[in-house]
């Protein structure tokens, strides 16, 4: 095992105070919970320094009703708190690259779940995270017919009408080792049971033949003939080095190990706490959290709930199964310097601010690497996602995930001077940057941002783009960007459907296959989506009344007939170098002026 001490924590602290603040040491040995409660007893200002260490954590770390205290890593020290835990596995008798380990004798009592959003298991060699033995190894494979007793899954029209499609999990497969399968217990599949743009996880409850029964647990769409999908934490395909098998009933995890594996240098651990995050801090104000190293939790690093001026800042979250850090309904909370990566699901998810009222959440997201995330749920996961009003999104690098580097909801949002690459790996019709679905999302700007690798899979069938408007959305500024290597299949760099009034102004697109899509809409359509229909402005949770007076006056083009100059917008002065095409379904609606071909 690699020698890192992982420290059962005491309560012994050292306490001083200078200048009126009351200042707390932790070093190894000591519990950084006590040290809280302490400092929210205290009530006045306090700075908690912890040394450097492991805190193995227990428990989730709770700021509560309190203020004023800053948590912090003594200086050239780097703090790690730790939610998994170091394994010593046992080499198999016959084969010396396979390990063993009885996870309850390593005071694991709570296995996790191989499915679902929460509590998923995970197994960790020096930080990386193993594979669930999978079939096939690094691919996807093709279901056979679907079979249902009940209704079908709903028909949202983008699918042939010739294609079976049923909620009941059942289908016929062909596999080399479907006999195998059916001896085990503990095996899933992850799917992308109907589309491409959307994957689910499911226990295999059974087979018959060559006919495989699943749960149907996060099904919406229903499961559509031939859907993709792999095999999972099956112990029988457990054949490639760095896979490994968990059963979840008795708790023993056998693992393939890479070869050069050393136990003494090495470190193997499994995630094992499965509170909500690591560290939660609700209802209290001017929090500060700095240089301190999160991981191994099965769900989120940190929870920020209903708190204001709350600052996290040159902190490292890695390897957890969840969100990196989550905020809600929060007022200030700014986070700048980090570097988040190896979630489960995405990076920051941050809602904000009072969209009935326009007033803003005053967020900041800045200087932040997040990369390597959505590794367990590959669709709707970003890298950031925010709905609500006010955030500014600056100077941050977001790269090397299934899908979206950002998923925007709300108005008056800034993206800017941020490197986005490598992106949209996996997902089918989805934009590095993603809005969706609401003509009364406005101001928002995109600008001075370099977008590059974005291509989506070879095989989709809409695309990848790196700017995607989807569904009616309007008044988007998009400029001084530089696109290179972006748009693929009928998406281009940016992808605009029925959306109109976007701006696409002084932006540079350099060797995309194409450099601008459109979509259009009827006028027809427009009218439907503003009744009352799926897209309706009024379907939001926080959503406002079609012509409200706020937002007329904030937003003057809200003023003009709804279905006036439908799929109007301007692409102005932009230049397009070594693009293979310009423009796709440009139907002559757009001001198209000022552009360099090069």
């Amino acid at each position: 095992m690699r020698r890192t001490a992982v420290i059962t924590c005491t309560a012994i602290l050292l306490c001083a105070c200078t200048g009126g603040v009351h200042t707390l040491h932790v070093r190894p040995g000591d519990d950084p919970a006590a040290a809280i409660q302490k400092a929210v007893a205290h009530g006045g200002k306090t700075t908690i320094i912890i040394h450097g260490g492991d805190y193995q954590l227990k428990d989730a770390l709770n700021i509560s009703g309190a203020g004023r205290i800053s948590i912090r890593a003594a200086k050239g020290e780097r703090p790690v708190l730790r939610g998994d835990i170091p394994l010593q596995p046992v080499p198999d008798a016959h084969n010396k690259s396979i390990f063993r380990i009885d996870l309850a004798t390593a005071g694991i009592s709570d296995f996790g779940e191989a499915t679902g959003k929460q509590n998923r298991f995970d197994l960790y060699l020096n930080g990386l995270r193993q594979i669930p033995a999978r079939w096939p190894d690094s691919t996807y494979t093709r279901a056979g017919k679907v079979y249902g007793s009940g209704l079908p899954g709903p028909d949202t029209g983008t699918i042939t009408a010739d294609r079976a499609v049923f909620t009941d999990g059942v289908f016929e497969c062909e596999a080399p080792r479907l006999t195998d399968w059916a001896a085990e217990k503990s095996g899933a599949i992850h799917a992308f049971a109907r589309y491409d743009w959307f994957d689910t996880t499911h226990r295999i409850l059974s087979l018959d033949g060559n006919v495989v029964h699943v749960d149907t647990t996060g099904i919406i769409y229903g499961f559509g003939d031939g859907f993709r999908f792999f095999a999972y934490n099956l112990l029988c395909e457990m054949d490639s080095p760095g896979e490994y098998h968990l059963d979840t009933g008795s708790g023993i995890l056998s693992w393939y190990a890479p070869k050069g594996y050393d136990p003494v240098r090495d470190e193997l651990s499994f995630s094992a706490l499965n509170a909500r995050s690591m560290l939660e801090i609700k209802d209290s104000e001017d929090v500060s959290i700095e240089g301190i190293t999160f991981r191994g939790a099965r769900n989120s690093a940190i929870n920020i709930l209903r708190s204001k001026g709350v600052r996290v800042s040159d902190c490292i979250i890695e390897c957890v199964g969840g969100d990196g850090i989550n905020v809600s309904n929060s007022k200030d909370v700014s986070v700048k310097g980090c570097r988040i990566e190896h979630c489960g699901h995405g990076g920051i998810r941050a809602i904000g601010g009072d969209r009935r009222k326009l007033e803003a959440a005053g967020y900041v997201f800045e200087h932040n690497l997040i990369r390597d995330f959505s590794e367990l749920q590959y669709t709707y996961q970003a890298g950031i996602r925010f709905q609500g009003v006010g955030v500014i999104i600056s100077g941050n690098e977001i790269c090397e995930c299934p899908s979206s580097a950002l998923n925007l909801a709300g108005n008056d949002i800034y993206v800017e001077n941020n490197y986005f690459h490598d992106l949209v790996k996996e997902s089918d019709d989805q934009g590095a940057l993603d809005i969706f679905g609401n003509y009364y999302y406005r101001g928002i700007v995109v600008r001075h941002n370099i977008w590059e690798n974005i291509t989506g899979r070879k095989d989709s069938q809409y695309g990848a783009a790196a700017v995607r408007l989807d569904d009616m959305i309007c008044g988007v500024q998009i400029t001084g960007n530089r696109f290179m290597n972006c748009g693929g299949n009928k998406f281009g760099a940016i992808q605009i459907h029925g959306g109109k009034d976007n701006f696409v102004e002084n932006n540079v697109f350099e060797h995309c296959a194409t450099g601008v899509s459109f979509a259009p809409w009827t006028e027809e359509r427009w009218r439907d989506n503003t009744k009352g229909n799926v897209h309706n402005v009024t379907r939001f949770r926080d959503s406002v009344a079609t012509g409200d007076p706020l937002y007329l006056q904030r937003y003057p083009p809200l003023k003009q007939e709804i279905v006036s100059n439908v799929n109007r917008n301007y692409i102005l002065n932009n230049e397009f170098i070594g693009c293979s095409r310009i423009f796709f379904r440009e139907f002559g609606n757009n001001v198209v002026e000022g552009n360099k071909i090069l």
